[in-house]
């Protein structure tokens, strides 16, 4: 993992930003009738993990603001990833476990570490 590099801390920003939106996406909207109501609850997770990061500041990260633009960009990047990662498949339905799970990275971690370079 390439934030790794640049700081520990932000690499596990990283790592809460997606893990918390796809926990609330798949727990919230896995039986919801609404596609949208998936991605609004993992959102408002993303939204907490950034609120509560803005004391920490993972190292190139020097402002609350700069924590809460870098957290919602990520998290509106964690909602793209699984539509480009259908897009790539040969069907939307096809079979593809190891690619669903990272899915969410997909736009998300290239967004983020930029985020990080930019700020160094």
């Amino acid at each position: 993992m390439q934030a790794h590099r640049i700081d520990a801390t932000a690499a596990m920003y990283l790592l809460a930003l997606v893990s918390t939106y796809d926990s609330g996406q798949h727990l919230i909207g896995l039986e919801q009738p609404r596609r949208w109501i998936g991605p609004i609850a993992g959102l408002a997770g993303v939204a907490v993990v950034a609120v509560a990061m803005m004391p920490i500041a993972p190292r190139p990260l020097t402002s609350a603001g700069s924590v809460l633009v870098v957290g919602a960009f990520t998290g509106l990047a964690a909602v793209v990833g699984p539509y480009l990662a259908s897009a790539m498949l040969p069907r939307p339905l096809t079979k593809a476990p190891a690619l669903r799970r990272l899915d969410s990275y997909l736009i998300a971690a290239p967004l983020f570490w930029c985020a990080l370079r930019i700020a160094s």
